[in-house]
C-alpha cells in the first residue's frame, strides 16, 4: 500500500521553463517567476485553497451556463423593476423571454452563445405561437416589434452579466452585430398594428354611452393629452389652482418617475378646468374619479328612471349582493378604463378604440397648430424623436397647406 503522509506539495522550479510551480494531484500549477515574493505568495494561497478542499485538485473554473445567468438575471429583475410594490411589465417581458431562450439553450456555457445563436433564437421567436388567440382561432404569433424587443432584452442580460462578472465583454459585443428584424423584409413575420388617432366624430358618439364619470376621463384626457394612467390617479392635492389662468398638474407617478431629472407638469387650460370643477368638493387625498362614486351615480340615475312605485317589488338596495366576487375599487385602473370604453363602442356602434388614441389624436392635433417641440412638452417627451416617431407621425397639416398653395 502508497505510505499515506501529511506533508505538502514543495515550491520547484520547473525545468523548461524556468518558472515556478508547485504540482497538485499531478497538475501543474505555475506560480510565476522562480524565486520571487509574489510566486511565494501564489504558492502560499495555492496551498491553503488545496487543504481546504480536501488536497483535491479544483480543476479548471466551472463556466456558467445560460440557465444560471437567467436565473440571476430574473432574480435581480424582481428587485429592481418593480413599482408601487408591484412587478412592472418589465417583468413579465423577461419573464415570458427568457423561458424560451432557456428551453433552447439554457444548457449552454454562456461563452458558447453567440451571434449566430441569438439570430437563431430570433428566428425561433418568429414561429414561436403565445397563449392568446386571434379573433379567428388561428395560433397567435408575435409580432415584428415585439420579436426586436426580445432580442434586446437578451442583449441587455448579457450587459448585466459583464457587470456582474459572469459574462465577458468581448462576447457580448458580438451579440450587438445580430441585426434586428427590418420591416418590410420579413414576409413570415406580421407587422404589429399601426395605433392611430381616434376620429373625433366615434369619440362623439361613445361619450353618452359612458357613465358620466368615464365621460369625463375622456373628454380631460383628450384635452390635455395625458397618459390614461394619468388621468386615472388625479387628486386635488397634486393639482395647483391659484398659479394662474392654467393649472398646473403634478402626477405623484408617472412613467418616467424612475428616471433622474423627469418631472412630468401637466398644464390644464380653461376646457380641462370647466370639466373639474364639478370635483373640487372631493378630499384632497382621495381620487377624483371614483369607481365607487360612479356606481352610485349611477344606481341613482336608475332609481330616477324607476317606472315601478317605490311599495311594489324590491326597494333600493335590498336585492344586492352581500359579499360581491369583485367589487368597485378606489380609482380607475388602464384597463378597467378601457374596459368601460370598449363597452361604450359597442352601444354605440363604433370601432372599438382605447384611451392611448386621444393621446394620439391630441398630439396629432397640437402638432399641426403648434409643431413638434411644444406637442413634446405637453407629452411630457424627453425627445422629440419619440414624438415625431410614435405620436405626431400621422400628421399631414403642413403637407396639406403646401398642397394646397402648390396644387
Amino acid at each position: 500500500m502508497p505510505k499515506l503522509t501529511t506533508g505538502v506539495p514543495k515550491y520547484s522550479r520547473h525545468k523548461r521553463s524556468g518558472k515556478a510551480v508547485v504540482y497538485l494531484n499531478g497538475a501543474e500549477v505555475y506560480l510565476g517567476t522562480y524565486g520571487t515574493k509574489s510566486s511565494r505568495d501564489r504558492y502560499d494561497a495555492a496551498i491553503a485553497e488545496w487543504l481546504a478542499n480536501q488536497r483535491k485538485s479544483s480543476g479548471p473554473p466551472k463556466q456558467t451556463t445560460v440557465a444560471e445567468l437567467i436565473l440571476a438575471h430574473m432574480k435581480w429583475a424582481k428587485g429592481y423593476y418593480p413599482k408601487n410594490g408591484k412587478p412592472t411589465s418589465q417583468v413579465c417581458l423577461l419573464r415570458a423571454t427568457l423561458r424560451v431562450l432557456r428551453r433552447f439553450y439554457g444548457h449552454l456555457p454562456v461563452s458558447e452563445f453567440g451571434s449566430r445563436k441569438l439570430a437563431a433564437f430570433r428566428d425561433l421567436l418568429t414561429k414561436e405561437p403565445s397563449k392568446k388567440k386571434m379573433p379567428d382561432g388561428s395560433p397567435h404569433y408575435l409580432c415584428r416589434n415585439e420579436i426586436n424587443r426580445r432580442v434586446r432584452c437578451v442583449r441587455k442580460m448579457f450587459n448585466w452579466g459583464v457587470e456582474h462578472e459572469l459574462t465577458e465583454s468581448e462576447h457580448v459585443a458580438a451579440l450587438k452585430l445580430v441585426s434586428p428584424l427590418a420591416a418590410g423584409r420579413c414576409p413570415n413575420v406580421r407587422e404589429g398594428k399601426v395605433v392611430l388617432p381616434v376620429e373625433i366624430a366615434d369619440v362623439d358618439k361613445t361619450i353618452p354611452h359612458l357613465p358620466p364619470m368615464v365621460a369625463d376621463m375622456v373628454k380631460l384626457q383628450l384635452a390635455s393629452g395625458a397618459r390614461p394612467t394619468e388621468i386615472c390617479i388625479m387628486r386635488l392635492a397634486d393639482l395647483d389652482t391659484t398659479s394662474g389662468e392654467v393649472w398646473i398638474y403634478r402626477p405623484t407617478d408617472h412613467k418616467n418617475s424612475h428616471k433622474e431629472g423627469m418631472d412630468r407638469v401637466i398644464a390644464l387650460g380653461s376646457t380641462c378646468q370647466g370639466i373639474l370643477e364639478k370635483y373640487l368638493g372631493v378630499e384632497p387625498e382621495e381620487f377624483i374619479f371614483n369607481p365607487k362614486r360612479s356606481e352610485s351615480q349611477r344606481r341613482a340615475a336608475a332609481g330616477l328612471k324607476r317606472k315601478t312605485p317605490p311599495h311594489v317589488g324590491h326597494r333600493p338596495g335590498d336585492n344586492r349582493v352581500r359579499i360581491p366576487k369583485r367589487s368597485p375599487g378606489k380609482r380607475y385602473t388602464d384597463a378597467s378604463y378601457r374596459r368601460c370604453i370598449e363597452r361604450a363602442c359597442e352601444k354605440a356602434g363604433v370601432e372599438k378604440w382605447t384611451p392611448y388614441q386621444l393621446r394620439h389624436a391630441q398630439a396629432t392635433r397640437i402638432a399641426d397648430m403648434f409643431g413638434l417641440e411644444a406637442a413634446s412638452q405637453v407629452l411630457g417627451h424627453a425627445d422629440t424623436n419619440t414624438t415625431r416617431k410614435v405620436y405626431a407621425k400621422t400628421s399631414m397639416g403642413a403637407a396639406a397647406a403646401v398642397a394646397k398653395v402648390l396644387g
